[in-house]
């Protein structure tokens, strides 16, 4: 009689190896910057102005260098010219990250990059709808995903 034992190894893409879920905090938001002293405060999907615990905000500046600028603790990636899932988000965030900020000419209209909040683990899939014209505005549609335990 013989015995077979089968291993199966998994990777979650998750750094932790936690096996994260996601859930959708929001999807789909479209927000607009007027100018550099407002920002989107991620986990609520609203434009304010003043400081909060995740942020994404710019320096536009019509001067063809303008970025989406980044807070401490997070790390972001370009994503391409699709929606990525959460779970692609941020294994795409955890790889070769950018930290400080992602530049329009690397982003423009049409492109999506993900960002990963390092303290909670919490992602946002960002598409880039219109960039700084010279005018100081940017829009974007947001999708905000926080993350959880695994559960199995």
């Amino acid at each position: 009689m013989a015995a077979v034992i089968a291993v199966v190894l998994t990777t979650s893409g998750d750094e932790d190896g936690g096996g994260a879920r996601y859930t959708a905090g929001y999807k789909g938001r479209t927000l607009t910057l007027p100018d550099y002293d407002h920002y989107i405060d991620l986990p609520t999907g609203k434009v304010v102005k003043g400081d909060g615990r995740w942020m994404l905000s710019t320096n536009s500046g019509g001067d063809g260098h303008g970025a989406f600028e980044l807070q401490d603790a997070t790390e972001a990636r370009i994503a391409g010219d699709r929606p990525v899932t959460p779970e692609r988000c941020a294994e795409l965030a955890a790889h070769r990250p950018l930290r400080e900020k992602v530049r329009f000419s690397q982003a423009p209209a049409g492109r999506w990059f993900c960002m990963r909040d390092r303290i909670s683990g919490d992602v946002a899939v960002v598409q880039v709808l219109d960039t700084d014209s010279g005018d100081y505005t940017v829009t974007v549609a947001v999708d905000y995903y926080h993350r959880g335990a695994a559960t199995g």
